[in-house]
């Protein structure tokens, strides 16, 4: 499941080095170019996405940007995140 989050409300600052324990997570996105244009417009800061274990996260939406092709935003992502809910890594699997 995805879920766009609104605009000025984004829990997750920049990626930064922490010692802190890592989080991992899988989840699947499906988003055609239409609804990844409410980010470009500025009407969404963040994705909220539901992992294969059934919890919620929100994620930055630029964070994806370099996975978005002609057709969208589509496939298996994992992420690693601190226990301080810092993105650390996101990646197509």
């Amino acid at each position: 499941m995805v879920r766009w989050h609104p605009a000025g409300k984004s829990r997750f600052g920049k990626v930064v080095a922490v010692t802190a324990p890592m989080l991992y997570a899988e989840f699947e996105v499906s988003l055609s170019c239409d609804r990844l244009l409410r980010h470009y417009r500025g009407s969404t800061t963040g994705i909220v996405v539901t992992t294969s274990t059934g919890t919620t996260l929100q994620l930055p939406a630029v964070a994806f940007r370099k996975f978005v092709t002609a057709t969208g935003l589509h496939g298996r992502f994992s992420v690693e995140y601190c226990d301080q809910h810092r993105l650390r890594s996101l990646r197509r699997l």
